[in-house]
């Protein structure tokens, strides 16, 4: 089976050969089946690059947008041309520039030369697919055409070195949508991030007014003044749990609370650390999750009652979305403490970060800042894991604590 670079040849033989290969009639083509995920970021001029047969640009016309194409091979509506979209080119003229399922076909060095060409746009929206593709010919040699698969861990690097990101989508476990801005001065970001929050329908005049303030060295705090936990919420990290990825991460938090009979699992989310070890109790704050535990039994207000009955204490993904914590850290007196939450380099790393969530996030850390947070507080750090990052989440930690010496 061959392996192969771009080229211009190939491509023109597999849309000839291919009656479906990337063909909106049989739902292959990507930026019309995204669109929804995608269309709220659109404006102005928008440039779309491996645009193939060109139905993306005329789906977004149809939409009504000024929208043009290129791709290596010949065009094939007058709103496309033919030209090697990883050379330099003035794409500086329009506002968005999109690729879809185009980056796992090309080189690195292609892939640099194709995300700097994009980097002149204010907004890019593309593709990155990491699973196979092979497809066969009618003379019967197959080719895998996806010859640059990486972890989304690594992908998100490259990007960063290239634009801010401002949202990453899951379409499946192999498959990820990017949303990204111009890279600009840190209040640009914010700015931007505002307007598009406003968009989604957060007031704008509170975001504004409310801005990112490092409280010590290291440590971040934004306001938050949203309340986003509904039944769709719960709902939305089901899904996420039943991917290979989530079933991953829970079997890794079931092995390191597996050593202590009783847990209070702090900000449930959708559950599944609860439902899977045995006697656990839990809280949160979305009202459907607190009838379902009401209903179950498995009720407990932290802040109400006596947390001496548990040998553990886990906040996995709840902690930053908590506004004062240490009023429930000073209620822990010899219980564990079990935290995952995603760690920062630095200002910069938390405002380009899929973890900056000005609607649900109040705490930002470095892994400095969150150690001595937790140290002045009375606790010392048993352990440190990074096994989420070797699972594919990006920058989470797992973090063992104790009260006082052992």
């Amino acid at each position: 089976m061959a392996s192969l670079n771009i080229n211009s040849k190939l491509y023109e033989k597999i849309y000839k050969e291919l009656e479906d290969y990337g063909r909106a009639s049989y739902n292959h083509c990507p930026g019309i089946r995204l669109y929804p995920h995608y269309k709220d970021y659109l404006s102005g001029k928008i440039m779309d690059l491996g645009c193939g047969t060109g139905e993306t640009v005329e789906f977004l016309r149809n939409q009504r947008f000024e929208a043009f194409g290129l791709d290596w091979i010949n065009p094939r509506n007058s709103f496309c041309k033919k030209a090697n979209i990883t050379r330099k080119s003035k794409l500086g003229r329009y506002s968005v520039v999109t690729c879809f399922d185009v980056i796992e076909h090309m080189t690195n060095a292609q892939v640099k030369a194709l995300l700097l060409n994009m980097s002149s746009c204010e907004t890019q929206i593309f593709t990155i697919d990491n699973d196979t593709s092979v497809i066969t010919l009618k003379d019967g040699e197959s080719i895998e055409l996806h010859i640059n698969r990486k972890p989304f861990t690594v992908w998100r690097g490259i990007i960063l070195d290239y634009f801010n990101i401002v949202d990453e989508i899951l379409i499946r476990d192999s498959k990820m949508l990017y949303i990204c801005k111009k890279k600009g001065s840190s209040e640009e970001y914010n700015e931007f991030m505002a307007e598009f929050l406003r968009k989604k329908g957060y007031s704008v005049e509170k975001i504004i007014k409310s801005k990112l303030k490092e409280v010590s060295r290291g440590y971040w705090f934004y306001p938050v003044t949203d309340f986003v936990y509904d039944k769709a919420y719960a709902e939305k990290y089901e899904g996420y749990a039943e991917t290979p990825m989530g079933k991953s991460i829970l079997d890794a938090r079931l092995d390191i609370i597996k050593p202590y009979n009783s847990l209070l699992d702090i900000g449930i989310g959708c559950g599944t650390i609860i439902d899977n070890k045995e006697g656990a109790k839990g809280f949160d704050v979305n009202p459907a999750t607190i009838e379902k535990l009401k209903l179950e039994n498995r009720w407990c207000d932290p802040y109400s009652e006596d947390l001496s009955q548990f040998d553990v204490i886990s906040f996995f993904d709840s902690f930053e979305h908590i506004e004062k914590p240490e009023i429930l850290l000073n209620k822990v007196t010899t219980q564990t403490l079990v935290i995952a939450i995603p760690i920062f380099s630095d200002y910069n790393g938390v405002i380009s970060s899929k973890h900056y969530r000005p609607d649900e996030h109040f705490h930002y850390f470095t892994l400095e800042a969150f150690l001595e947070y937790m140290h002045k507080l009375g606790f010392e750090c048993l352990d440190i894991s990074d096994i989420e990052i070797e699972l594919g989440r990006e920058s989470i930690y797992t973090f063992t604590f104790y009260r006082g010496l052992l």
